[in-house]
């Protein structure tokens, strides 16, 4: 079906973080011929892929890839599965340019802006807001898992490029280096112990932060 098509999608798209191509193995669905027309997706060596000797996939445009990992990021959100953000979160640390996906942020923060459902919409908030407190620092002082921080970045900054109210927020303690916060209204937010270098804050509203 076109639904099941779309999770094999994300499945692939996250797997090929941070390359671009990747050689189908075990942890892939395997691909019929029907998903595949479903799929905008490049491939080579089906048959042999199903003679098991691997086939290799690669997505037509990386906006492609691109709309399949903010999907899979926003629905893992919003049911409080952190199995896709720790995947992101790991390939971002092999390539740091992960770190700044803007056509992910961009994706993320459409959705975020356009969701007719409430309900869903602030389901998606909370999951992304429970993804940049998974990096707070533990209350020994000590620094969270190491792919957490990338993950909370990006979370953060799909927040306020959806436009997600977030004044009065406790975000202290919370390490989101890097994150795209521009135009962010932080007003009353507490960023108490944070770590939060070379975030983009221009047009920040920080009054009482």
């Amino acid at each position: 079906t076109v639904a099941d098509a779309f999770v094999a999608a994300e499945t692939l798209a996250l797997s090929m973080l941070p390359q671009w191509q990747c050689r189908a193995g075990d942890h892939l669905p395997l691909y019929d011929v029907a998903v595949l027309r479903c799929l905008p997706l490049r491939v080579d060596g089906v048959k042999e892929e199903r003679q098991g000797a691997g086939g290799l996939f690669s997505f037509i445009h990386k906006t492609m890839q691109e709309f399949f990992i903010a999907r899979a990021l926003l629905e893992a959100a919003r049911r409080g599965d952190d199995g896709p953000w720790k995947r992101f979160g790991r390939a971002a640390l092999q390539q740091a340019s992960l770190v700044h996906e803007f056509g992910v942020l961009r994706l993320m923060g459409n959705y975020l802006c356009r969701v007719d459902d409430v309900d869903k919409r602030e389901a998606v908030a909370q999951g992304l807001l429970e993804v940049v407190r998974r990096s707070c620092r533990r209350g020994d002082g000590q620094d969270g898992e190491a792919h957490c921080l990338p993950a909370a970045s990006l979370a953060l900054g799909a927040l306020v490029a959806g436009r997600v109210p977030l004044q009065g927020q406790d975000l202290s303690q919370v390490q989101v280096p890097d994150a795209y916060l521009r135009g962010i209204d932080a007003q009353n937010i507490s960023f108490r112990g944070a770590q939060m270098q070379r975030c983009v804050l221009e047009d920040a509203d920080l009054r009482n932060a």
